[in-house]
């Protein structure tokens, strides 16, 4: 058995949530044996801070941290808060879910997304955090009269078109892109 850093998508607005779980490995595959608690460990500081990251990252603490002043249910928060509210937990989401990651990297955790509960996990296949910055550059062409667009991002000395590539959107902002299978940032 080994612990590993899930990140997957919440429910709401296009955020990701993370957890820390124990894994067991079979073949390729991992399998998740349970979510890690503070009751499960007993003198680990370091992971304890993980933990809490990660509890602030959870949809009942974004709801009373950001929303219970305002909204009398968790439920009316999520589905009828305003595009400035909403705005704004996804940036303090994104911030938090950054600390997570930073955190299990520190603790030589092994981090994994699933995009949904159907999805197998690869051992073969962590994300691997990067201090490096991908660059988005956009290329404007006049043709016939038309204007056509091409993304490109700058990743290290090299450029590459997202379509190419397994591109997964962990937080608009701050921006976090995992990009095969590498986590990295962007201005």
């Amino acid at each position: 058995m080994k612990r590993i850093l899930l990140i997957q998508p919440m429910k709401f607005w296009q955020m990701n949530s993370a957890d820390v779980f124990l894994a067991k490995k079979e073949g390729d595959i991992l399998t998740i044996n349970g979510k890690i608690t503070e009751e499960d460990l007993e003198n680990e500081d370091d992971t304890h801070f993980l933990l809490k990251a990660c509890d602030q990252l959870s949809e009942d603490c974004l709801y009373r941290d950001l929303g219970a002043r305002k909204f009398k249910k968790q439920e009316t928060f999520w589905n009828e808060a305003d595009e400035l509210i909403k705005a704004h937990t996804m940036t303090v989401a994104g911030k938090r879910l950054k600390e997570c990651i930073k955190k299990a990297n520190e603790l030589n955790i092994p981090i994994y997304f699933r995009q949904n509960r159907d999805v197998n996990i690869y051992d073969s296949a962590p994300l691997l955090p990067t201090d490096d910055v991908l660059t988005p550059i956009m290329e404007f062409t006049g043709v016939d009269g038309n204007i056509n667009y091409t993304l490109k991002l700058s990743y290290k000395d090299d450029v590459m078109t997202p379509c190419e590539h397994i591109l997964n959107i962990l937080s608009f902002s701050p921006a976090i892109v995992c990009i095969d299978n590498h986590i990295s940032s962007m201005p």
